[in-house]
């Protein structure tokens, strides 16, 4: 009877050894797409400014390990000398980093400290145009007393329609790749060339005076942008390019074939990446004088800028219908291949202040949403 026993006992053990051993378990969940893996000397083009840009993320990475050198970095971002978190380099080159030691031989004592050769940290630079340090994304938490953030840098060739991520280096000199469809949740220092900069050295600008109505412009009204708002802003400036760099033309009724004004928004009046993508936020930025000689309406074009090496000619031409006829609007102006021509708007000035004008940016889900209003 016990042998009996034991015999039924071994049976079920090995059923039940048998059935576990063809239970399947489940397939983990596959893995979202993944960035490249990247190696030091790997360069998304071999200009000479994306060779001394990569050359000099391994220097300020290596430099962060300095907490006076983070404090500067943080410092100098934090003033926002063009409306974005960037230090120029030309404007703080001489500045003080640690005791007597200016920022430029600051970094020429780091790049010898870890190339064991003697660099000559401006002839890297000059091959930079408008070179700068920037901390586009979550400056103002930045605990810079403890934390030393990744350095990456815009290539020449960077170009946000086509560009998935960036490559990076901390301090220790090891490669990251950042994906550029997700805003980093840390402080992320950034090199590259100022486009604000850029933009003002460019000649033929008009400055936002609306043209001469024959009277003191303290009586004639301002047109303002009076509130903002920019849906999926990664798809015109990704989060390494901070701010938007926004570009305005005008023509006039009374001018149809005329760019009247042509003027960047200030970027010290624009809120901060998030705020800016989450709802309208108030700007009140005066655009230009409206003098009643210029008409009842205008067409307003808007452009995000981003430079380029190649001009392309943008052509706004539209007819309206007036009460003796049709008008036909026809003006020109030239942008750069890698800004973003984002549309035009035509705005009659007896529209109710609180008329919401909406673009879409080249059939994406970008919306340049925005309110007007004048005031003296």
């Amino acid at each position: 009877m016990v042998q009996r026993i034991l015999f039924v006992l071994l049976f079920v053990l090995v059923v039940l050894s048998g059935c576990k051993k063809e239970i399947i378990e489940p397939e983990p969940a596959q893995a979202p797409n993944q960035l490249p893996q990247v190696t030091s000397d790997f360069l998304f083009d071999n200009t000479m400014v994306t060779k001394s840009l990569d050359e000099l993320a391994k220097i300020v990475a290596f430099s962060l390990e300095d907490k006076e050198f983070r404090r500067f970095v943080k410092n100098e971002a934090m003033k926002q000398v063009d409306g974005d978190f960037d230090v120029i380099y030309e404007l703080t080159k001489n500045n003080a980093v640690k005791g007597k030691i200016s920022l430029k031989d600051f970094l020429s004592q780091k790049a010898a400290i870890l190339t064991g050769k003697k660099i000559d940290i401006d002839k890297l630079i000059e091959k930079i145009p408008a070179f700068q340090i920037s901390v586009p994304v979550n400056c103002e938490k930045w605990d810079e007393e403890n934390y030393t953030p990744l350095v990456t840098y815009v290539p020449e060739s960077f170009d946000e329609k086509t560009f998935t991520f960036v490559k990076a280096y901390d301090s220790k000199g090891n490669v990251y790749t950042l994906p550029l469809d997700k805003e980093p949740d840390v402080p992320v220092v950034v090199l590259g060339s100022c486009e604000r900069l850029d933009y003002l050295n460019r000649k033929n600008r008009i400055p936002p005076g609306g043209g001469d109505g024959g009277g003191s412009r303290n009586t004639i009204p301002y047109e303002y942008l009076h509130q903002l708002q920019i849906t999926n802003l990664r798809v015109i400036e990704t989060w390494i390019q901070g701010k938007p760099e926004l570009r305005y033309v005008v023509i006039a009724e009374k001018m149809p074939n005329t760019i009247v004004v042509d003027n960047t928004i200030d970027k010290n009046k624009l809120p901060g990446r998030k705020k800016l993508q989450k709802k309208l936020n108030i700007i009140d930025y005066p655009l230009f004088h409206w003098y009643p000689n210029l008409g009842s309406f205008y067409v307003i074009g808007w452009t995000e800028l981003d430079g380029g090496d190649k001009v392309w000619t943008i052509t706004i031409d539209m007819d309206v219908n007036l009460d003796n006829g049709i008008l036909h609007i026809h003006a020109v102006f030239n942008i750069y291949n890698k800004d973003d021509y984002i549309g035009r708007e035509l705005v009659y000035i007896a529209n109710p202040v609180n008329t919401i004008y909406e673009l879409t940016y080249n059939a994406t889900n970008t919306k340049f949403r925005w309110t007007r209003k004048q005031a003296l």
